[in-house]
């Protein structure tokens, strides 16, 4: 399969960030990416574009030449802003919106693409995997998203590392990495966007117990640092998480937390094996892991903290696996379908950390309108989405559902432009997600990238 056209749509011509007359200036020049084919521009008549910070606004028709000319000129101070596109059809209505940021605003001159597509909607990105391939690992950056080895659709195992660059909606190489894996471990800590891979299956077909510090910063296609090896801590498939202070936790049995400072692997000591997801959230006063899922004897759930993993009274109803987990807006984790004896889930169970003096559990017992297992989740901003997975007949799912991430109302369910199970969805910073990988109901590696696009 070859790589899908970027598709530009050249009608937003400038968007000028300046200092004050006789000082330095900058220009950001705007492009507008579209999925592939479509001509969701066409039905445009009007477009506004809004700078969040310092607040700026101007709007422009439709030129007889058919394009749309902006310029917005603002004091450059250094601070960091969302730009905003709205498209308005002919009767004033929303048709398309775009975002891009946060992005200097500087005296610098830059090139973004801005991806519109209808607001609340799933629509194909610009590019895609090329060859096909799943069980890679991957991991949200502050500029995108990184995806690390994995599968082809011959069954090969990759050494790449690719970036999905939100500012371009293109892919980066980034340099190899030092070994091929399947299914590893891959976390990556803010603000500095290190990248933390660890295990996964290598060329030989065995679980691996080493691992690296992928530094994306460092030109021109960020270098590796090798973590200290352990073959008993040998995993693949684990899911991680950041922590504080730039380390990451593997989930396994043992749990382990990797430190790109002193490039070592430690297992966590007296920590209950755990093999399910791992969500990084927020408590009243310290940052937690909340690791959920059931394999063997594992514990249905427990939470990270300081170091130490401690085992939580959690209700039969987290007695799940295939599922998927998401933060919500304030810090509590949703943990979203999966199955049970077999059988796919339509629940979810709220985890809410030290509320009333202690954890609380809430379970919502028909969350889902489909009952899903191998579903992605995700959420960005005040939008909480489920992507694919397989019903209860066995089919792979073509369709996604939208929950408001603050009440947990249903919104809208979604069309796909691919039925896909055991995808991820990755909230980019500008407010998208990116959805990618899976299989379908072959069993073959997806290879289309889809983006959710927010109405605001």
């Amino acid at each position: 399969m070859s790589a899908r056209r970027l598709t530009f749509w050249p009608a937003l011509t400038v968007f000028g960030l300046a200092l004050a007359c006789g000082r330095p200036e900058g220009t950001v020049d705007l492009t507008i990416a579209v999925a592939p084919d479509s001509d969701l521009m066409d039905e445009v008549e009007r477009v506004r574009l809004t700078l969040s910070d310092p607040p700026a606004t101007r709007e422009a028709e439709r030129g007889p030449d058919g394009d749309f000319a902006l310029a917005l000129e603002v004091s450059a101070d250094g601070e960091r802003g969302r730009i905003t596109l709205e498209g308005f059809g002919a009767n004033g209505q929303l048709v398309a919106v775009g975002h891009a940021g946060p992005v200097p605003i500087a005296a610098i001159d830059a090139q973004i693409a801005i991806y519109v597509a209808a607001p609340d909607s799933i629509a194909e990105a610009p590019v895609a995997f090329d060859p096909p391939r799943s069980e890679f690992g991957a991991a949200p950056l502050g500029f995108g998203a990184v995806f690390a080895g994995g599968r082809d659709d011959a069954g090969d195992v990759l050494g790449e590392a690719l970036i999905y660059n939100v500012h371009s909606h293109g892919f980066q190489r980034g340099a190899p990495m030092p070994e091929p894996r399947a299914e590893p471990a891959v976390a990556a800590s803010e603000p500095d966007d290190t990248v933390h891979i660890f295990g996964g299956v290598g060329e030989a077909g065995e679980a691996e117990g080493t691992g690296w510090i992928f530094d994306t910063a460092t030109p021109p296609a960020g270098v590796y640092d090798e973590l200290d090896a352990h073959a008993h801590l040998a995993r693949a498939g684990r899911a991680a998480a950041p922590l504080a202070g730039g380390r990451a936790l593997v989930a396994g049995d043992p749990l382990v937390q990797l430190d790109p400072v002193a490039r070592t692997v430690r297992e966590v000591q007296g920590a209950p094996p755990m093999t399910g997801t791992a969500t990084t959230a927020r408590g009243e006063e310290a940052q937690i892991v909340f690791l959920t899922g059931q394999e063997g004897d594992d514990v249905a759930a427990a939470r990270f903290e300081d170091g130490r993993a401690e085992p939580l009274e959690a209700p039969s109803d987290l007695e799940r696996r295939g599922h998927g987990a998401a933060a919500l807006p304030g810090g509590d984790v949703l943990v979203v379908g999966g199955e049970a004896a077999g059988t796919p889930l339509a629940s979810a169970v709220r985890y809410s950390p030290e509320q009333s003096g202690g954890d609380d559990f809430e379970v919502v017992s028909e969350f889902l309108a489909t009952p899903r297992t191998g579903a992605a989740v995700a959420r960005a901003r005040d939008r909480l989405l489920v992507v694919g997975g397989q019903d209860e007949g066995g089919a792979v799912l073509a369709d996604a559902e939208l929950f408001d991430a603050e009440t947990l109302a249903p919104i809208a369910e979604l069309p796909l432009s691919a039925a896909r199970r055991g995808a991820v969805a990755l909230p980019l910073a500008n407010g998208q997600i990116l959805i990618a990988g899976g299989t379908d109901q072959q069993g073959d590696p997806v290879g289309a990238l889809e983006l959710f696009t927010p109405d605001a």
